[in-house]
């Protein structure tokens, strides 16, 4: 599989990525610590380059820091720093704006890792302390990644207890992977592609992000993600399930969900039918929870991304027009007769689909 490079287009990627995670993270915290930065997203490597990030910037202030008139090479003074540094480790909290640029450029990094790894560690080697690459450095440096990692492991092979230039390493870099090969970034690109589909991009003049990228799997929609909208809620740790209590009838519901089920009338199973079978049990406990006051309001980031990628066809402009617009009816009825004769056949919602069904409930909700 080959891919077609384009770094003006991964940039843009990266900070749209991290936009939208910071603003979901951030809208009820003020910082993140050091545990949270780990469990950002569920993509290990990406996490992982976070922290190495975050960590490469802490070495260059402390550089920056150190005043000429102490000598930092003193044991004792070096026990007591590296102390307070350890120290310091354990307290990390980072405000939005910091932590989008590093969760930013950990995305681009990941990226480059993923479509581009020669490229990218002949610029991790062209940045060597002294232009020398040593075994300290690759120890230090090879807990931060878990894809491609062998290439690191054999540069440390090869460098033994002697330190080398960075252009002796740079060509042991190439001869490396024409011999062992790079890892198939299939899996890595899907799981960027879960949380913020990879599109098409513009700013080269390029025709593709990357050539035959997920082999066909990534969106084909652009995403025209925009920093205007509400913060996102709170990312959880770990679904909850969520239980609501709706004392409003059924009635208006299975009315509306008549009227769709007429108009997929030639499908094998009714939106109706999938909702009462299949998704019986979502929507009991959903239906145990308390009234929301605005539609944006509950949805978490794994429902809001579902419902934007196989409802919204990855248009997350389309999404939030459709929130604003049922936002505007009085009554449940309404707003189903809008989302049928709009958004329904805008986007072909299939029949049988457990986020369409999770969507009305969502809606119900609100007219609760």
């Amino acid at each position: 599989m080959t891919y077609k490079w384009n770094s003006a287009d991964a940039q843009q990627y990266a900070e749209q990525f991290a936009s939208l995670l910071c603003d979901e993270f951030f809208k009820n915290k003020e910082s993140i610590s050091g545990a949270e930065v780990l469990q950002i997203s569920e993509i290990k490597q990406l996490n992982l380059l976070v922290i190495k990030n975050l960590y490469d910037k802490w070495q260059e202030e402390n550089t920056r820091l150190k005043s000429p008139f102490f000598d930092y090479s003193n044991p004792e003074v070096k026990e007591a720093l590296e102390s307070f540094m350890n120290v310091l480790s354990r307290h990390i909290s980072v405000n939005q704006k910091t932590f989008q640029s590093l969760l930013s450029k950990a995305t681009f990094d990941t990226l480059q890792l993923a479509a581009e790894p020669q490229a990218f560690f002949e610029g991790q080697l062209r940045n060597l302390p002294d232009f020398k690459l040593s075994k300290s450095w690759i120890d230090k440096n090879s807990k931060y990644f878990v894809f491609n990692k062998h290439i690191l492991n054999k540069l440390g092979e090869k460098t033994g207890d002697i330190n080398v230039f960075a252009n002796e390493a740079i060509q042991w870099l190439k001869e490396i992977i024409a011999s062992e090969g790079t890892e198939d970034p299939s899996d890595l690109l899907a799981d960027l592609n879960n949380i913020l589909p990879l599109y098409v991009g513009k700013a080269a003049g390029k025709t593709s992000f990357f050539d035959e990228a997920l082999n066909g799997s990534a969106s084909t929609n652009p995403v025209r993600l925009k920093p205007t909208e509400e913060p996102l809620p709170e990312i959880p740790a770990k679904p909850i399930p969520v239980k609501v209590k709706i004392d409003k009838p059924v009635a208006l519901q299975e009315e509306a969900m008549a009227r769709l089920n007429e108009k997929h009338s030639g499908t094998s199973v009714t939106l109706n039918e999938r909702i009462i079978s299949e998704n019986t049990k979502n929507l009991l406990d959903l239906h145990q929870k308390k009234k929301i006051s605005s539609l944006k309001e509950g949805i978490s980031f794994n429902q809001r991304h579902l419902f934007v990628r196989n409802l919204f066809a990855g248009d997350l402009d389309a999404f939030n027009q459709t929130l604003e617009a049922l936002e505007t009816y009085s009554s449940y009825d309404q707003a189903i007769n809008h989302l049928e004769q709009n958004t329904v056949k805008q986007f072909q919602w299939k029949a049988g689909s457990e986020e369409a069904g999770e969507f009305y409930a969502h809606l119900e909700r609100k007219f609760a």
